[in-house]
């Protein structure tokens, strides 16, 4: 799996594209939320595009625009204006699409997705087990220690509020992975 330092560099995006290919057809995203086959920004592009920019995190609308100019396919099922090299560069009819997107296609895009790594990858993890109570209780979070420590090497963490504390960060980073906490204010 790329990294993100791979992924600041545009080319590393079609690595990642690839990977999201074989686990979902973008492209039946079109047929959920069709917008005709005049229009360049389709939903299946518009996908691909804010993906880009999402691992791009420096990527402007025109960054996106001009890497799909250069990249999107050239042949005969490819849009006229694509074709004949007649597109626009403006970022107008891109932001735009985007607007368009409904809620409906990213909650489907988000459950395709979960649904087919989840479908496509063995199960990975035994649970860890502990007492709740009585002198031999131990915490969730002390539970999921060990469970870090088996995860696959440069794995990304994800990790609710109450998970979201220093060991847990600091397991997962001296595991060599990467983590993303959500946080609670202290009362």
């Amino acid at each position: 799996m790329p990294n993100q330092d791979d992924l600041d560099d545009p080319s590393m995006f079609n690595v990642a594209f690839e990977l999201l290919q074989q686990w979902m057809n973008v492209e039946e995203s079109d047929e959920i939320q069709p917008l005709g086959n005049a229009a360049v920004y389709k939903t299946s592009v518009v996908i691909w595009l804010m993906l880009f920019q999402r691992l791009n995190p420096d990527a402007s609308l025109k960054d996106a625009v001009e890497y799909f100019f250069v990249n999107a396919p050239k042949g005969k099922q490819a849009n006229r204006r694509l074709s004949e090299g007649t597109l626009s560069t403006g970022t107008g009819s891109y932001s735009d699409a985007r607007k368009r997107l409904s809620i409906d296609i990213v909650n489907w895009f988000r459950r395709r997705l979960s649904d087919s790594i989840s479908e496509s990858t063995l199960p990975s993890l035994l649970p860890e087990v502990g007492a709740m109570y009585g002198d031999n209780a131990i915490g969730e979070t002390k539970l999921a220690e060990p469970l870090i420590g088996r995860l696959p090497a440069g794995s990304i963490l994800m990790a609710d509020s109450g998970f979201g504390i220093f060991s847990i960060a600091n397991r997962a980073n001296a595991n060599g992975h990467n983590f993303v906490l959500r946080m609670t204010r202290s009362l």
